[in-house]
């Protein structure tokens, strides 16, 4: 047998050794470990919650989608209502005859873009 290959094969086992080690030592470590931050329910919190509960005496969302469409040139293809800087506003997507995707972001009280 030639030392080279015999040597070859010992490099390729223990780099394997090693690449199973840190991963098993990644995985137990409380060190390497990420909390995870994420809320299980995907529910907003309890002030957003509340703040999108509350009567909405804005421009209604109907003269939003017309006068971005009509601004933009473009189709809104989604809306979500959401709180931005504790106030009510809704995050429009548009969609462009080019294919191009641009979120827009409106203050749901008096219609101007944020």
């Amino acid at each position: 047998m030639h030392p080279a290959s015999t040597m070859h094969r010992w490099r390729a086992r223990a780099g394997s050794a090693l690449a199973v080690l840190l991963v098993a030592i990644g995985t137990q470590s409380p060190a390497f470990a990420r909390k995870d931050t994420r809320n299980e329910s995907n529910e907003p919190p309890p002030q957003v919650q509340r703040e999108l509960a509350r009567p909405h005496a804005g421009v209604s969302l109907d003269k939003i989608i017309t006068a971005t469409e009509k601004r933009y040139g473009a189709s809104v293809v989604k809306v979500e209502d959401t709180v931005l800087q504790g106030r009510r506003a809704y995050v429009l997507r548009l969609h462009f005859k080019d294919g191009r995707i641009v979120h827009i972001k409106v203050d749901a009280e008096t219609g101007r873009e944020l």
